[in-house]
């Protein structure tokens, strides 16, 4: 029985040293919550440059000879600039922006019956617009439409089958455009896009002169542009 009391008081010593030591123990460290990286914005001004492709559908007519027509598609590279600005609220992107692209777009062609083997040649000096695009955002990806005003300067050129001698002429129409792409942020100051335009010039009449002779022919104009570009904002 001694025993049996003696070991009761030795386990109850253990016990409470144990407890004792665990008492004296330093409290865990608190541990802070993991801070949430704040959401992307593309709220802000942006420059960049560009570079493309672009394909155009050039098209002669002459109010004096119905039913006759020319049809030029003239290609090339392109490249340029663009600034713009951009608003988001919530997952929805209002922007302006403002283009120019210098075209080596340029293309030969030749008339048919009754005309046959007269030579036509487009040249797309420049292009322009200015439009207003409307986006939604997924986070640093950024799908937008645009539509507004387009501009650009033409030079055309036509031979008279055995001669020598070329006719030259240049207009700068204006006109509309639309189009869209896609976008996507590598860093809060620098983003890559691929954007596509369509622009609807208007039809506009140029005098082709040469020495000899002048003549006024209707020219109708419309461009497809596809492009990569890469945006930098100053202030992210």
């Amino acid at each position: 029985m001694r025993s049996t009391r003696v070991h009761i008081v030795l386990a109850a010593l253990l016990v409470g040293s144990a407890c004792a030591q665990a008492a004296d123990l330093p409290a865990p460290m608190p541990v802070k919550a993991p801070v949430a990286a704040p959401a992307f914005s593309w709220t802000g001004l942006y420059l960049g440059a560009h570079l493309g492709y672009g394909w155009s559908r050039t098209t002669y007519t002459d109010p004096t000879l119905p039913g006759w027509q020319v049809i030029n598609r003239p290609d090339g590279i392109l490249g340029g600039g663009q600034i713009g600005y951009n608003y988001q609220f919530g997952a929805v992107v209002l922007g302006i922006e403002a283009d120019m692209s210098a075209t080596g777009i340029d293309g030969t062609t030749y008339d048919v019956a009754p005309f046959a083997g007269d030579r036509y040649r487009d040249q797309l000096k420049w292009t322009a617009t200015v439009v207003g695009r409307l986006g939604y955002a997924f986070d640093r990806t950024l799908l937008y439409v645009k539509g507004g005003a387009a501009f650009a300067k033409a030079d055309h050129e036509y031979q008279w089958i055995g001669t020598t001698a070329v006719a030259t002429g240049d207009r700068s129409p204006s006109g509309w455009t639309i189009g869209g792409g896609i976008e996507y942020a590598l860093a809060p100051n620098c983003s890559v896009r691929l954007d596509y335009s369509y622009m609807e010039l208007d039809k506009r009449g140029v005098t082709l002169v040469e020495p000899s002779y002048a003549w006024v022919t209707d020219v109708d104009q419309a461009v497809h542009a596809l492009k990569v570009g890469v945006n930098f904002r100053p202030w992210p």
